[in-house]
């Protein structure tokens, strides 16, 4: 029996500015088969999962719904190249350059993927930019724009206080 429009899990409840800052957390990394059509036949497609939190309130995002974490997926294709002389990126190492803080050598990559790429990735986290879009079908999802490194932001050092004020106004 089909269910009612309000059920999809692909439509969640959420309440989600798209003009503020979020704090996004890799919680996994999906690999399947491309279901694109790529001009390898062992392509395959990676679906990067992250919760997400306002930056300036810490409030997590929560589906109304199920009363859960949100989940923002980003699909990407499974290259990891970074060509600096036409300045292009994979998808995919644009997320993790991101989570790590920094341009990735290719070394460094090459580690992660040998450690396995999930783990290497998992629980890192990035300043997201998000847009809610306007599906062909009329529905609206929210997407990720960008990530950006994260760094949490140092508390100011606390300022000493002035000397107390010389309130001796004898003059001897």
């Amino acid at each position: 029996m089909p269910q009612p429009p309000d059920s999809s899990t692909f439509a969640p409840d959420i309440d989600v500015d798209d003009n503020r800052k979020y704090l996004a957390q890799l919680i996994s990394v999906d690999e399947a088969p491309s279901q694109y059509r790529d001009k390898r036949k062992d392509a395959m497609m990676d679906t990067y999962k992250f919760n997400l939190w306002d930056v300036e309130t810490g409030v997590a995002v929560i589906d109304n719904k199920t009363g859960e974490m949100f989940e923002l997926w980003k699909i990407t294709n499974d290259l990891t190249y970074d060509n600096a002389q036409s300045g292009k990126i994979a998808p995919g190492r644009e997320l993790a350059n991101a989570l790590v803080g920094h341009r990735l050598t290719d070394d460094e990559v090459n580690a992660m993927l040998a450690a396995g790429w999930e783990k290497s990735l998992k629980g890192r986290r990035a300043l997201a930019d998000v847009e809610w879009v306007e599906r062909s079908d009329g529905t609206q999802r929210l997407s990720l724009l960008r990530l950006r490194p994260y760094a949490k932001a140092k508390k100011p050092k606390p300022v000493a206080p002035p000397p107390p004020a010389d309130d001796d106004d004898d003059e001897d």
